[in-house]
């Protein structure tokens, strides 16, 4: 758990124009720390999940046609030159 001192909390408060009385100066200390706790957390978290998605990935490979079977020609709605036609989704292209 991370900890935060009171007196940084009241340094903050001074910073921020802040009026805090003593009273409110421990419950505030404990839940800023627990907040600051939870962030930690999700950071770790975060840099756990980017760490495990990194491996190589070559986005530069050359393409590679494969051949498709008829059947799988057969059943599309539309076809040309062995290749399937779909609708444009770009204007002007």
């Amino acid at each position: 758990m991370i900890k935060v001192l009171e007196g940084e909390l009241h340094r903050l408060a001074q910073m921020s124009q802040l009026k805090l009385t003593p009273t409110e100066i421990t419950p505030l200390t404990n839940q800023i720390e627990q907040v600051l706790t939870y962030a930690h957390s999700v950071a770790q978290l975060e840099e756990h999940l980017h760490k495990s998605h990194m491996h190589a990935i070559n986005v530069f490979r050359e393409d590679v046609t494969l051949s498709c079977s008829s059947d799988m020609l057969q059943s599309a709605p539309s076809v040309a030159n062995n290749y399937y036609v779909v609708p444009s989704i770009l204007e002007n292209v």
